[in-house]
């Protein structure tokens, strides 16, 4: 796989199983291959069969999301995942739920998830991170707020989350928006978002004049000619 010969790791690996039938190990690669290969519907197959012989496992069920997010299957991704979360309490099998449920634009079911997972494990800031990033797209700015104040008092001084709250504050009129722009573009002063950010705030709050000099920064570094783009850091 390394050295991208999928025909002689596919090969391997199906000497693998024809030799013991029952490593799992093997039967997830090769499930793994055919999603990495692009050849989602023979990754499903393997998948499902995995999962018949093994109705317990939550890998199993996730793999078989895995396929169907990648035929397009959404619904059956969704139950799929739902079973593996079932299964085993597991921060990639939930996330893996919430986003197929974000793709699918229930954006409330995908919170939620990701909420139910934080009230049994607030301290996990990796899920955190990704419940306010939807929060943040979904325009759902408090809920954001709420989750990205959490963050920051874990990291204080963090540059994307002291610019995405700027961004968040300056949507709802919170004074707090300049202070943390600023804080944000003193970590990271290269950063075309973070630049973005603070340059459209004083536009709209208390300095246009730096605010302009400042996008046209951004807009040079990005190599945009066009036009200057207002965004979240990623």
């Amino acid at each position: 796989v390394a050295a991208d010969d999928f025909s002689g790791a596919r090969e391997s690996l199906a000497t693998a199983v024809s030799v013991d039938p029952g490593y799992q190990a093997a039967r997830v690669a090769q499930i793994e291959l055919e999603l990495r290969d692009k050849k989602p519907t023979r990754a499903l197959e393997l998948a499902e069969a995995l999962r018949a012989e093994n109705p317990d496992s939550a890998v199993a069920a996730m793999l078989a999301g895995d396929a169907y997010v990648a035929v397009g299957a959404r619904a059956k991704a969704v139950a799929a995942y739902r079973d593996a979360l079932d299964r085993e309490k597991n921060s990639t099998i939930a996330v893996r739920l919430h986003n197929v449920l974000v793709e699918s634009g229930d954006i409330d079911a995908a919170t939620a998830v990701l909420e139910n997972w934080l009230k049994d494990k607030p301290d996990d800031n990796n899920v955190r991170l990704v419940l306010a990033g939807t929060y943040l797209a979904a325009a759902r700015l408090p809920d954001a707020i709420r989750h990205y104040e959490v963050l920051l008092a874990a990291a204080p001084g963090n540059p994307v989350l002291l610019n995405n709250l700027a961004w968040a504050y300056q949507e709802i009129g919170d004074d707090r928006a300049v202070a943390y722009a600023e804080k944000a573009y003193e970590k990271v002063p290269d950063s075309v978002p973070i630049i973005d950010t603070l340059g459209w705030i004083l536009v709209q709050r208390c300095n246009a004049a730096r605010g302009l000099e400042l996008l046209q920064h951004a807009s040079a570094i990005a190599q945009q000619a066009s036009a200057i783009r207002f965004h979240p850091a990623d």
